[in-house]
């Protein structure tokens, strides 16, 4: 009878597949949500005691208030004297214009230098390309302890202006090269001028120089 029972079970069960699997996942979701409830409900129990442990610690614990400090700051006025300092502009006690004239304005300029620190001289050649500001007969330049050699002078806008000869302004230590004739106002020319001269003159423009090293020589 009871093995009769059991098969007869066993039949259902297997004709009715979709009943049977849906039957056991209802059962299984109604056991999960009565597990979370009873899980949720000991968290909440929880949390409470956790809350009022808090305000336990909180309610016995005194907070001192803060020191406050007030800063007064007092306005101070101070009155500086102000100082003019002149300083003085004026020429050189003689009197005596050490500036070029401004009716030639270099443009550029190429320089070559060859010493010779054996014999403590040196040699030199120089191109200036200059231009006329205003009309002049020569072009003036500072030239301090040189010995002038040849010199050649070259006008882009008139070919027949040439150089005539030069002189020397010892009290301003100027060297005066003169043409043969005007140049224009605007003219651009090229001077070139050879020179020499000594390397232990003085300690004024090109000059040599000598220092001891760590063991003691002069270099």
């Amino acid at each position: 009878m009871v093995n009769q029972i059991v098969q007869q079970s066993k039949d259902w069960i297997l004709k009715n597949k979709a009943t049977t699997f849906l039957s056991v996942a209802l059962f299984a979701m109604v056991i999960t949500t009565i597990a979370l409830a009873v899980s949720n409900n000991n968290n909440a129990a929880d949390l409470s005691r956790c809350q009022e442990t808090i305000d336990a610690i909180i309610a016995s614990t005194t907070t001192p208030d803060a020191p406050t400090t007030t800063v007064s700051n007092e306005d101070t006025t101070v009155t500086l004297e102000s100082t003019t300092v002149t300083v003085a502009t004026e020429t050189p006690g003689d009197g005596i214009n050490y500036r070029l004239p401004q009716d030639n304005v270099p443009l550029h300029y190429d320089l070559l230098l060859h010493p010779n620190m054996a014999l403590g001289t040196f040699t030199g050649r120089t191109t200036i390309t200059i231009r006329t500001t205003q009309a002049t007969n020569r072009v003036v330049l500072h030239s301090h302890l040189l010995q002038i050699g040849h010199v050649e002078f070259k006008c882009h806008n008139d070919t027949s202006l040439a150089y005539k000869d030069h002189g020397f302004d010892d009290v301003r230590s100027l060297l005066e090269i003169n043409l043969n004739g005007n140049l224009g106002a605007q003219f651009e020319s090229e001077l070139t001028i050879e020179f020499s001269g000594r390397l232990d003159e003085q300690i004024v423009g090109f000059y040599s120089s000598s220092y001891r090293s760590e063991t003691g020589t002069e270099v």
